[in-house]
């Protein structure tokens, strides 16, 4: 009797030293969901009115950014709003650009009288 590759598990993947998971996604039966994620960093957003999440409890807005990379996924630096509806995959030149003009706006900011 042969066993698919579902009923056998997927073949293990190798983690990235960061991967949050470190168990070579062996649960994963699709190449699509064997990436590996870095602990994210939450940034919740106070101008932005209160969501319910997925465990239906009332929470600012928030992004969150980390690390993605996968068999099909190349590394990148992931947005990701559940209430905004934002799942963005940026290259690690487009990540710090964007760092850079977030930071340039604060810096223009605080220089002047507000």
């Amino acid at each position: 009797m042969t066993t698919t590759p579902a009923a056998a598990g997927a073949a293990r993947v190798t983690c990235l030293p960061w991967c949050r998971y470190g168990t070579g996604h062996r649960a994963e039966t699709h190449l699509e969901d064997q990436n590996c994620y870095s602990e994210g960093t939450i940034v919740e957003l106070t101008r932005v009115p209160q969501v319910f999440y997925s465990d239906s409890d009332c929470h600012p807005e928030r992004i969150e950014a980390m690390l993605r990379s996968g068999p099909r996924m190349p590394l990148s630096v992931a947005l990701y709003s559940e209430g905004l509806d934002l799942d963005v995959n940026l290259t690690l030149e487009e990540a710090r650009a964007l760092a850079s003009a977030l930071s340039g706006a604060v810096d223009l900011a605080e220089s002047t009288d507000r």
